[in-house]
């Protein structure tokens, strides 16, 4: 519930900030929300570039952002992503490709098998190049920003030999400017 209330008053200390143009986006997620063991409270910030690009598919956005658990895995991305709105719903796929750091795990927390051996250690992804892809649907409040629940799933695309992945529940709002 802490967690709850210290992100609302984020939102609000961010919804006076006012930046040149583009989106701020804040989110609090549930990070590995498959694994009991490993679930974490998450904040999530990224910017949404005003600058965008037609394509076949719509009009692409370039992104950067960075998240981090409670248990200090944290990982800082640049991607892209797209908007379709249908009236005041809002549908967004995204993608970026980003730096990841599994943070607090320390030495005796996980075995030979990689199964975690305590609980509240974050979770080693393989290696550092992780993918980040995530949907959110959200409502346009209009002058309030829109808020959006969104899924992710973040693994390294079998680039390594480990690769557990992990899926992610997002609460989002963003703040138009």
């Amino acid at each position: 519930m802490k967690y709850i209330i210290k992100f609302f008053v984020f939102l609000v200390l961010v919804a006076g900030t006012k930046v040149h143009a583009g989106e701020l986006k804040t989110s609090l997620f549930q990070f590995d929300s498959d694994n009991a063991d490993q679930r974490a409270v998450s904040l999530d910030l990224n910017y949404n570039f005003d600058r965008s690009y037609e394509t076949v598919i719509g009009e692409v956005k370039p992104l950067v952002g960075a998240f981090m658990t409670e248990y200090y895995a944290a990982m800082v991305y640049a991607g892209a992503k797209i908007d379709y709105k249908v009236g005041r719903v809002v549908i967004t796929p995204s993608f970026a490709p980003g730096l990841y750091s599994y943070g607090s795990d320390k030495r005796g927390s996980y075995d030979a098998n990689r199964t975690p051996t305590k609980r509240g250690y974050s979770k080693p992804l393989g290696q550092i190049l992780e993918f980040k892809s995530q949907i959110d649907i959200g409502f346009d409040a209009s002058s309030f920003g829109i808020f959006s629940l969104g899924l992710s799933h973040i693994s390294n695309g079998d680039l390594s030999e480990y690769n557990p992945g992990v899926n992610n529940f997002h609460l989002s709002f963003v703040n138009q400017f």
